[in-house]
């Protein structure tokens, strides 16, 4: 630095000091002067007037516009959005600081504009120009200002607290200008600057509170925000302003009324959040909950900053955690139905950084989230929001949208239910669309998109979304009748749940060298995998939907009836083939007939018409039609137990040992009832042959190969090769311990993801099984118990093998443990049932009262004042129908003119039990004698279906409420409740509302299902509960937090909530 520089910032320090006592007008007028002086030399003049200073900043920062940000109207498409852009170029949202809507556009270079170039500037106090950089005539006026402005002016807390308000902003108006440059910033860092702006914002902040609409307050709060934000996008500066607590007012900030305000400190809060440490603070400050409000109620710039904040902050799970529980997952999903591409785009990213939480992903698709999240790729949606007006799914400015909305889904898919969904709602179809379409492909005859193209990017994240959902056994028959077998070979050896692009982008490139022929094939598999096409056929009634599977002996189809709705799974056998591959001993020779085919067919159905029990696929109907014989069974919604352990060792997971008793215990009560009670052998046991639901509850199925036993020996080889027990292979006879055998291998495949027995070929396999050779080792892990029940059941020797009747006894300490779960929930099933009665009897009561005052043969008509349920809102949208004199239905209590004339007289002429009308006509009823009673002697019956749907409409009503600014934890509690009414099937949703409505003191039990505790909502009394999911690294989950409460608690809850929300309020 030269000495005549030195000697100036020296001599413009100097004269800050002297000018800094001066009053208000005096210290303006000086520094005008000086600058007067400064610019002589350029022939500049200046006007001697307290805008002076201002004016020659922005002539010195050319293209800077007024201080203030424009105020966007509502639903405006700002440009820059929400975007980040480092030198012009757009990067990662989260790895470059935010830096938004600035209040000031960025200075244009000039000739005299102060440059941002400052790598040969120095660090000392003193301000001194770069060598680099052409010095100004103002230079000194600057430094000059710059200390007067700071250290004279916003470092003193008794001219700040004195100073007006109109003064006091122009002061920040000037700094933020100044700041700019680097070399002013350092100097305010270095003198504790971030420290001094954090504490006027915090003094600042409860005057704002106070009186928002005060002049110059708004605008004030926007200059700090505005040079927070600047200084917040350096990392080295953050841990400055979190010291300076500048997190915690820019929190309190997010309540302001003025909308600029809200823009300017999200942007601090969002540079702020970019480190996860201070992420993890913000989220603490309730500022979750402030988010959502914003996101759900504000204008649209407001919602794209407090989205991308959310965004950032989701990436820390407590701050996950935090937005479930503010009822965040409500909120961000019904704003899926928004109009905005970008807003649409950071939702979609939310919801896929929660959905990695496989508890939380879980939630998500209960809620419905699969659904909404393929909406947004649906070739048909129409988003009037999106950039140069309406713009249809095929729009470039969509690609992005599509992009975050295909990750999502392939986050989603690592769950096995969440990938069968998909799947069921014709995500693979809306999926391959994007593939297929020409909008995005281009013409057949064309040149594809380039590599590193957009649609080529995206295109890679749709295969990658589409193989993850292959993974799972039994979606792929879908994906072998849409792909040609060169583009399917590629497409699975990329391989399960592979993260990386790279072998999606070569997949691509073999995409786009296929010839024309194959994108045509390729559309019209497309549509055939369409599951909202209408039904392909109907048989007997039934519309058949989707084919579900294929076997040796016929297919699965999902069909329902054709005006009904109930689904269910119907089995088509061809009578006519052959049956010798079904057949492979003389006892079974007759078979090879048709003849014999049809009865095989027969006892089939026969056995399955007697067989009742939970843990067996029931049977409904059967019938013959055009050479089929077709089997109504029941729908087992979920996956066979092999397509679940495949999965598992796909991603290197293993199922716990707890599950693994829960589906065991039940295969056991399964067979122990075919052996013994219906004298049945399965013959064809094997995890294929089990369906496992979301809810680890299971189905024995596929019955085609099962037998009376009645206690006799069988000779036939049936079932599988790799299941078979030891006398089958040796062509020996064999009893119902040949199903025994077969729950061994399939207790041991559980446990190791393997079956005991493999080989090259059937002989292999065949002496392992007679020698009953299998790796014990494996089962070392696990507990006694299963490794000395494994080894009872593969037991060649038929003689020590266990029976059914024995296993039980080996588990019967697990039995009794499941007893015990079962004797509880029958003992709460008694007492609701007891309830229930004892409601219907009062009801009955009230009835019979009710009727004894009206006088005999009389009763309420159904559309009369008597049975209006007067004690209802005013304002609940359900209320029992009154007919008009038209003979039309309207809804509410009938006013004065629709009453008949004498009732408004002071009494009510009744005909029977009908309704006279002020035209003399009747209502429905029989026509018996008339009476006339007061009014007074009427007594409201109250319509117990209508208060528990007004019940229901009170429970919804709260659930949809906007996110309030405080986190409420009785709303928590209603929206658990509510959830947990409607997801549970075994849950009678008349006898709940029943103990609502009375205020039982019966607890409810609210499992959140979910590894994290909720401090703000238990109780000291309420010991945790165990949950059945599993945990995501396949060991056994961790006790999951408990609630109790009471009925009556909770309908206190309701009602309090309703009260403050004005939801009794007169209209």
């Amino acid at each position: 630095m030269s000495s005549n520089s030195t000697n100036h910032s020296r001599s413009a320090t100097q004269s800050s000091k002297r000018v800094s006592n001066l009053p208000q007008e005096a210290f303006l007028a000086t520094l005008v002067a000086h600058l007067g002086r400064s610019l002589a030399a350029t022939g500049a003049t200046l006007s001697n007037s307290a805008e002076a200073t201002e004016v020659v900043l922005l002539e010195e920062f050319p293209g800077a516009s007024p201080p203030l940000p424009s105020r966007k109207a509502p639903g405006h498409q700002a440009d820059d959005r929400r975007h980040i852009h480092n030198g012009g170029q757009v990067v990662g949202k989260k790895e470059n600081a935010f830096q938004g809507q600035d209040a000031l556009p960025s200075p244009t270079p000039g000739d005299d504009a102060i440059t941002d170039d400052d790598d040969n500037s120095n660090n000392d106090s003193e301000f001194a120009w770069s060598s680099s950089a052409r010095p100004s005539p103002l230079a000194d006026a600057f430094q000059l200002i710059f200390s007067a402005l700071f250290h004279e002016r916003l470092k003193r807390s008794a001219w700040c607290a004195s100073a007006s308000r109109d003064y006091r902003l122009t002061v920040l108006q000037v700094l933020r200008l100044l700041l700019r440059d680097p070399r002013f910033t350092r100097a305010f860092v270095a003198d504790d600057g971030i420290a001094v702006l954090g504490t006027r914002l915090a003094e600042i902040f409860p005057e704002y509170h106070a009186d928002a609409g005060a002049p110059f307050l708004a605008e004030t709060v926007v200059q700090m925000a505005s040079i927070l934000k600047n200084l917040a996008s350096d990392p080295e500066l953050r841990k400055l302003l979190i010291d300076a607590h500048v997190h915690t007012t820019c929190v309190l900030l997010l309540d302001a009324p003025d909308a600029v305000a809200v823009q300017c400190v999200l942007i601090v809060l969002i540079n702020l959040a970019l480190t996860p440490e201070y992420a993890l603070l913000i989220g603490r400050l309730d500022s979750i909950n402030k988010l959502l409000n914003i996101v759900h109620n504000y204008n649209l710039p407001a919602q794209l900053l407090a989205a991308d904040l959310l965004d950032v902050l989701s990436k820390q799970r407590e701050n996950c955690i935090s937005i479930v529980e503010a009822q965040g997952l409500t909120v961000l999903l019904s704003l899926l139905t928004a109009d905005d591409v970008a807003l649409l785009e950071s939702l979609v990213i939310i919801l896929g950084t929660l959905a990695e939480d496989p508890h939380i992903c879980s939630e998500i698709r209960q809620m419905g989230g699969l659904s909404m999240l393929l909406s947004l790729i649906n070739p048909g949606r129409v988003y009037p929001g999106a950039i140069d007006g309406p713009t249809s799914a095929k729009s470039p400015v969509l690609i992005p949208l599509f992009v975050a909305v295909a990750n999502t889904l392939t986050t989603m898919a690592l769950e096995d239910e969440a990938a069968h969904q998909l799947r069921v709602h014709n995500g693979v179809y809306y999926l391959g669309l994007i593939l297929v379409d020409e909008a995005w492909l281009g013409p057949l005859d064309g040149p594809r998109p380039p590599p590193g193209s957009d649609v080529y990017v995206m295109h890679a994240y749709i295969f990658q979304s589409l193989r993850y959902l292959f993974s799972i056994e039994r979606n792929r028959k879908v994906f072998k009748r849409f792909f040609p077998s060169v583009l399917f070979a590629p497409f699975v050896d990329v391989g399960a749940y592979q993260a990386q692009l790279d072998p999606y982008f070569a997949l691509v490139d073999v995409y786009y060298s296929l010839p024309a022929s194959e994108y045509v094939t390729l559309r019209a598999n497309l549509e055939a995998i369409n599951t909202n096409k209408p039904p392909s056929r109907y048989v007997n009634g039934y519309a058949i939907l989707e084919l579900l599977g294929t076997g040796s002996f016929g297919s699965v189809y999902l069909v329902k009836k054709k005006d009904g709705y109930s689904t269910f799974a119907m089995k088509e056998l061809d009578v006519t083939a052959s049956m010798a591959g079904r057949t492979s001993s003389p006892e079974d020779a007759a078979f090879a007939t048709q003849a014999g085919a049809v009865d095989e067919l027969e006892e089939e159905v026969s056995i399955l018409s007697q067989l009742r029990h939970p843990n067996i696929v029931r049977y409904y109907d059967s019938f013959r039609e055009g050479g089929f014989l077709y089997i109504i069974m029941e729908l087992c919604e979920g996956a066979t137990l092999l397509e679940y352990l495949e999965s598992l060792r796909e991603k290197g997971r293993s199922m716990p040992e707890k599950r693994i008793w829960q589906i065991f215990i039940q295969l056991v009560l399964a067979f122990k009832y075919l052996h013994k009670t219906a004298k049945v052998v399965h013959r064809d046991l094997k995890p294929s042959n089990i369906m496992v639901d979301a809810k680890n509850v299971i189905k024995l199925a596929d019955f085609g190969l099962a037998r009376h036993h009645n206690n006799t020996m069988m000779k036939s080889v049936k079932g599988t090769p790799g299941y078979f027990c030891p006398e089958i292979m040796k062509g020996e006879p064999y009893n119902h311990k040949a199903d025994t055998w077969a729950l061994g291998c399939v207790l041991f495949q559980m446990a190791t993801l393997r079956p005991p027995f493999e080989g090259s070929n059937i002989l292999a396999i065949g002496h392992k099984i007679i020698g009953g050779v299998f790796d014990r080792d494996a089962l070392t892990s696990h507990s006694p118990l299963m490794m000395h029940l494994v080894t009872k059941l593969i037991e060649p020797n038929v003689s020590r093998r266990l029976d059914i009747i024995q296993v039980s006894q080996v588990i019967a300490p697990l039995l009794v443990d499941q007893l015990s779960k079962v004797t509880y929930r029958f003992q709460r099933l008694e007492r609701d049932k007891k309830d229930v009665e004892r409601q219907l009897k009062e009801l009955q009561r009230n009835l019979h009262k009710t009727k004894h005052q009206l006088g005999p043969g009389t009763a309420p008509h159904p559309h009369s004042p008597a049975s209006a349920g007067s004690a209802l809102s005013p304002h609940s949208p359900i209320v029992p129908a009154t007919r008009s004199t038209s003979g039309e239905e309207t809804v509410g209590t009938p006013s004065q003119s629709q009453l008949p004339v004498s009732s408004r007289s002071g009494r009510t002429p009744l005909r029977g039990n009908s309704l006279v009308t002020p035209s003399g006509g009747l209502g429905t009823g029989l026509n018996l004698s008339t009476l006339s009673i007061s009014p007074s002697r009427v007594r409201a019956i109250d319509d117990p279906i209508t208060q528990m749907l007004n019940q229901l409409h009170k429970l919804v009503y709260i659930t949809q409420l906007p996110p309030t600014a405080n986190r409420d934890p009785r709303r928590t509690i209603v929206e658990k409740y509510k959830r947990a009414l409607f997801a549970k099937p075994d849950n009678s949703l008349k006898a709940e509302m029943q103990k609502l409505l009375t205020g039982s003191t019966e607890e409810i039990k609210l499992d959140f299902g979910m590894d994290w505790t909720t401090p703000m909502l238990r109780r000291d009394s309420v010991a945790g509960a165990v949950s059945d999911d599993d945990s995501d690294n396949g060991r056994q989950a961790e006790p999951a937090p408990s609630l109790s409460v009471t009925y009556q608690e909770l309908q206190d809850m309701i009602e309090k909530i309703l009260m403050e929300t004005g939801f009794h309020s007169p209209e």
